[in-house]
């Protein structure tokens, strides 16, 4: 059996962030902090999502081992918020249960890679050969892409900005998160067809239509411009690696 080490972690990273972003609504997130059914089936959406997008279906231990220790990780942090809440920032705990996330899905795929290698245990393990090697190095940086600029950064900066929101006065429902979106795909967009000055021009936009809004207060004006240059800069980062991905520039790997 053929096993690769960053493919597999890749396509395990693209369904924990299909799984925690997309999959999961408002409604799960806040239920499952309440009800062990509703956290259970969360971790097996995390697994399921883990077994179609490795696309081989003989591979099972890998999805168990996805809902095993996805369950285990957001029980803790439950724990944790309903323990020391006041104390651990939102963007803070959101930031360490994505990471202790990433890494157990790493130590999943040393604990497979030595199975296999080591020992010539190969049953039920993931591997990435389904994929393409055009999927893996064109559609996965994509995907990537559109998930981090899109619900990630969402989720990411929402977070941030809480101890900072000021009182709000009516706005369309969820129309500043897509406003976000949108903003960050067009700067990916711009980024990718190398029109610099385009990103100037949304930024200065962007700035006009909200300049009446932050001129309500010094602190408002504080918050949309931290809102404004996280998002930027989140899918400046987001353009750049789809950008380096597409086109292999000297600084990426081989």
């Amino acid at each position: 059996m053929q096993f690769q080490l960053s493919e597999t972690f890749q396509l395990l990273l693209l369904a924990h962030l299909l799984a925690d972003f997309v999959f999961q609504s408002n409604t799960m997130a806040v239920n499952k902090m309440h009800s062990n059914k509703v956290l259970f089936l969360h971790a097996l959406i995390a697994g399921l999502t883990t077994y179609v997008i490795v696309f081989d279906f003989t591979a099972w231990v890998t999805p168990l081992l996805v809902v095993a220790t996805h369950w285990v990780i957001d029980k803790i942090k439950i724990i944790v918020m309903e323990k020391k809440f006041e104390t651990i920032s939102g963007a803070r705990l959101f930031v360490i249960d994505q990471l202790c996330h990433i890494a157990t899905l790493f130590l999943i795929i040393i604990f497979s890679f030595l199975l296999i290698n080591v020992f010539n245990f190969s049953i039920g393990f993931a591997s990435p050969v389904a994929w393409s090697s055009y999927a893996r190095n064109k559609i996965l940086p994509l995907l990537f892409a559109i998930l981090f600029a899109g619900p990630v950064a969402s989720t990411l900066i929402a977070k941030m900005l809480e101890p900072f929101t000021p009182t709000k006065g009516a706005t369309l429902m969820g129309g500043g998160k897509l406003i976000g979106y949108l903003e960050r795909y067009l700067i990916i967009i711009f980024i990718l067809f190398q029109q610099w000055e385009c990103i100037g021009f949304l930024i200065a936009a962007k700035t006009l239509l909200r300049f009446k809004e932050a001129k309500a207060g010094r602190k408002r004006a504080e918050y949309v411009l931290l809102g404004t240059l996280l998002s930027v800069f989140i899918a400046i980062l987001c353009g750049v690696f789809l950008l380096a991905s597409l086109i292999r520039l000297p600084f990426t790997a081989a």
